[in-house]
Order: C-alpha cells, then sequence, then structure tokens
C-alpha cells in the first residue's frame, strides 16, 4: 500500500470519517463500473463543478490557489466559455487520475486527516492550475496564421489547420476518436488542449451517454 495522500493538517469529524470510509467501501465493490459506479462519479463531479464555479465566480479561485502552493495570474480574458471548459477539464482529470487512481486505487487517503470532499476540491484547485497554466500559454488565433513557419514544420498549412478545425467542431470527440481514429495526442492538438484533457472530455461524454441509455 502506498503512503498517504496529502490533505488538510485538521482531520475530519468521527462521523464524517466513518461515512467517508462506507462510501469508499461501496465504490471499490462495485469493481469500477455499473450503475452504482456511474452514480458516485456524477456526485463527486457535480460537487467539484459547484464548488469551483462558486470559487471562480466570485475569484475566490485565486487566493484558494495560493493557498495549495499553485499560485497564478489572474486574466480578465477568461470569457465563460473558457471558465466552463477550465473547471470540466479540471474536475474530470481530479475525480480521473487523482480521487480514482490515488484514493480508491491505491488507497492513499489517510482518514485522520482531511475529508474525501475536502481532499476532492484540493485535488480540482490543482488541475485547474495546471489547466489554466496551459490556457494561458494557448496560441491566440493570429499567432497560429502568423507563424508560417511554423506551420510549415507540422504539416499544416492555415488553410487545412481551418479545415480542421471546421471538422473538429462539427463532429463529436467519439466520432473523431473512435470513427476517424484520431489519437487523443491528434485531437488535442486540432483543439488547442492536451490529449489529458481530451481523455476526460471522452470519459464525460461517455457518463452522459450512459445516463441517457438509463431514462
Amino acid at each position: 500500500m502506498s503512503g498517504p495522500d496529502e490533505g488538510d493538517d485538521a482531520g475530519s469529524p468521527p462521523d464524517r470519517r466513518h461515512e467517508d470510509e462506507e462510501f469508499l467501501a461501496s465504490l471499490r465493490a462495485t469493481g469500477l463500473r455499473g450503475p452504482a459506479y456511474e452514480e458516485a462519479g456524477a456526485l463527486f463531479f457535480n460537487y467539484g463543478t459547484g464548488v469551483l464555479w462558486k470559487m471562480v465566480r466570485n475569484e475566490q479561485i485565486w487566493v484558494e490557489l495560493v493557498k495549495v502552493r499553485r499560485a497564478r495570474t489572474r486574466s480578465a480574458n477568461l470569457s465563460e466559455h473558457d471558465k466552463e471548459q477550465l473547471i470540466r477539464d479540471s474536475v474530470s482529470d481530479a475525480y480521473v487520475l487523482d480521487f480514482l487512481q490515488k484514493v480508491v486505487i491505491e488507497d492513499r487517503w489517510d482518514p485522520s486527516r482531511a475529508s474525501l470532499h475536502t481532499l476532492f476540491v484540493r485535488y480540482c484547485l490543482g488541475r485547474f492550475a495546471e489547466h489554466y497554466r496551459a490556457w494561458q500559454r494557448r496560441p491566440l488565433p493570429w499567432e497560429i496564421l502568423e507563424d508560417r513557419q511554423d506551420l510549415n514544420r507540422i504539416g499544416l498549412s492555415a488553410e487545412r489547420e481551418a479545415l480542421a478545425r471546421c471538422a473538429v467542431a462539427e463532429l463529436s470527440l467519439e466520432q473523431l476518436a473512435h470513427g476517424i481514429g484520431l489519437s487523443h495526442k491528434e485531437i488535442g492538438q486540432m483543439l488547442g488542449i492536451s490529449d489529458r484533457a481530451v481523455e476526460g472530455r471522452l470519459y464525460r461524454s461517455r457518463g452522459q451517454n450512459s445516463e441517457h441509455e438509463n431514462e
């Protein structure tokens, strides 16, 4: 068993700790598949999304990032779409790459420290810092078109890149990944996001499709 993962210094109350332990046991009992597993994932995803949205709207997010030693320079250029995508990608990564992997699979949660919800918010903040940094470094449209040398280096003319982006806009990620057979990295290059962000969006999409099928 790996060592306990980092959490807040203050321990969680005994009742909360017991509830968290029971929740983890029931989640592991699902084998990480099936309706109960999907329902648990939706609960955590909705919780993390709600918390991050509140922090972003009142700009508390920048204060919280300092607390977890992930300070970032705030930008006045974040559109509502940018905020939504940053939050969705951050929560997805926090759930799949951190919560499921570290807490559920590797059992790196110390119940004497932070509650599961507190730890999950910490994961979400860490992932938000990563995705926000990537967003800050993204090439702007005119920079892509002006950098002819780089476009030639990667074998894409400005016209082909524009067509590629239009194609992506018309197709779902599932069609790109499974129908056309593009890799996560190739899809990410077209969309201007990381391959891990593509993986997170595909995970969310599968969950949404599963919910529709069960309705």
